[in-house]
Order: structure tokens, then C-alpha cells, then sequence
């Protein structure tokens, strides 16, 4: 019946939602939390916004989590403008690929504990099918060796040093990240019909008619720009990546540019 259906939609969008938001509830957690072990209980700011999102009561949050939690921390969301739709602004947190680390000279390693202190950054997400969208970017600190880690990289001792593998998204600015599969267009472009830098960034804002920035918040502090020098750094961001990989080593730099 009519009520059977309501349930079973309200019951999937929690899902969908909450697997979108295991970051956030993450962090809410103990330290002695380990990321891998479902959460029994939700945080007050995650249960406001999944009641207020799925038209639930924050107790029918509370008592489907019960139910649905082993799902949802093992759940794969396909869907991201519905959750764009739901978050109003945007459906992407950049984060860290763990929130815990093996960092054999840190304290916090040996106790088997996750990291606690996230930073939120708002910022632009360069995308091959959607343009620019704005997203939040975020790091964590370890704050007994003094180490920042971010999507790419971690930060110690004033040097960043890239993780192993080159990531769907790349970090190219403070604010500003890019498609790994964008930047491949963009070689593309370059190699076979000799598409400049600048000609690249300008097909890329006229396709996207990032003029009207559609997809950027008026109150959004970063606008869809564009230019040849954040293609350049692109480029040879990834060939440095890709190339380290070859090789077996790590990228590092100086963090200060």
C-alpha cells in the first residue's frame, strides 16, 4: 500500500544519505573509534539533518540506524545530484583517504586511535560532465607528531608528501581540485591537436558556461575560474605523480608552493 511505499522511500533515502555523511560521523566518535567498526549511535547534528532530509522524526532516525547501520557503512552511493539536491549547496566533501594512519614515530599509531581535528575549506571542484561545482575540502590533524593530512597528501615539518598512488582528484591550488579523467582530456587535446593550455581552460568554461556559475552558491567565496596556469600546474602535478609512481618513490615539496 501507499504507506508501505512512503516507508520503504524514506527508509532508502536515510541509506543513500547517511552513506554519504560516514566522514562526518566518523569524526563524532571516540578516538579509540576504529573506522572499520559500524558506529552504534548517531551524532545530534547528523540525526537533525537526516529527519529533516528524509521527512522522518528524529526518534525514526534513531531506531532505522538500529537497523539499517551494518548497510549503510558498507554501502556505495551512485547517485550524487540527488544528494546535491538534499545537501542545497553540494554533495562533495573532499576528504583524506582514511582517518586513520600508520605513521610509525606517532604515539596516536601505536594506540590504535583515529584522528579528531578536521579543518573544512570551502573550494572548487573542476569536473569533465558537470563543470565547476563548489565542494568542502577538509583535513585532519594529528596533533602529536604535527601532521596535516589532506586528499593528496600529508603536511610534516613544512613539506608535503603526495601519497603512493595518482587519485581521481588532484589538489592543484589551496582551493582548487580537478578530475583526474579531465586532465587526461586535456593531454589529449594537447597531444593530438595541439590545443594550447589557455584553449583548454577557455573550451572547458564555454562548455560549461561557467559565466552564469550555475552551480557556485552568490555566497560561495570561490567563483569557477579558470586559466592556463592551472592547466600547466595540472599537467605537471600528474607527470610528476605518475612518474614517482614508476619509479617507486614518494613526491615531495616544499608546502609552501
Amino acid at each position: 500500500n501507499d504507506d508501505t511505499a512512503n516507508s520503504i522511500l524514506k527508509l532508502s533515502c536515510l541509506i543513500q544519505y547517511a552513506s554519504r555523511l560516514k566522514n562526518e560521523i566518523l569524526l563524532a566518535q571516540p578516538s579509540s573509534h576504529l573506522p572499520n567498526v559500524v558506529p552504534q549511535f548517531l551524532p545530534v547534528s547528523i540525526i537533525k539533518f537526516l529527519a529533516s532530509s528524509c521527512i522522518l522524526s528524529e526518534r525514526e532516525v534513531e531506531e532505522c540506524w538500529k537497523v539499517v547501520k551494518e548497510l549503510v557503512w558498507s554501502a556505495y552511493i551512485p547517485d550524487d545530484k540527488a544528494v546535491s539536491a538534499a545537501f542545497k549547496v553540494s554533495a562533495r566533501n573532499l576528504w583524506p583517504p582514511s582517518q586513520l594512519y600508520t605513521n610509525p614515530d606517532c604515539k596516536r599509531t601505536d594506540n590504535g586511535r583515529k584522528l579528531q581535528i578536521a579543518t573544512q575549506r570551502e573550494g572548487i571542484l573542476y569536473t569533465l560532465d558537470e563543470g565547476p561545482i563548489p565542494i568542502h575540502s577538509c583535513f585532519l590533524t594529528c596533533k602529536d607528531c604535527n601532521t596535516d593530512y589532506h586528499l593528496n597528501f600529508y603536511v610534516k615539518n613544512e613539506r608535503r608528501f603526495f601519497y603512493d598512488n595518482p587519485p581521481d582528484i588532484l589538489q592543484i591550488a589551496d582551493h582548487q581540485f580537478i578530475e583526474h579523467r579531465l586532465i587526461d582530456m586535456w593531454r589529449t587535446s594537447t597531444n593530438i591537436a595541439w590545443v594550447s593550455f589557455a584553449n583548454c581552460a577557455t573550451v572547458y568554461l564555454n562548455t560549461h558556461k561557467t559565466t552564469k556559475n550555475d552551480n557556485i552558491p552568490e555566497s560561495w567565496k570561490f567563483k569557477g575560474k579558470l586559466d592556463d596556469k592551472n592547466v600547466a600546474h595540472a599537467f605537471i602535478l600528474l607527470a610528476l605523480l605518475e612518474d614517482h609512481q614508476q619509479q617507486n618513490t614518494i613526491l615531495q615539496v616544499p608546502h609552501s608552493g
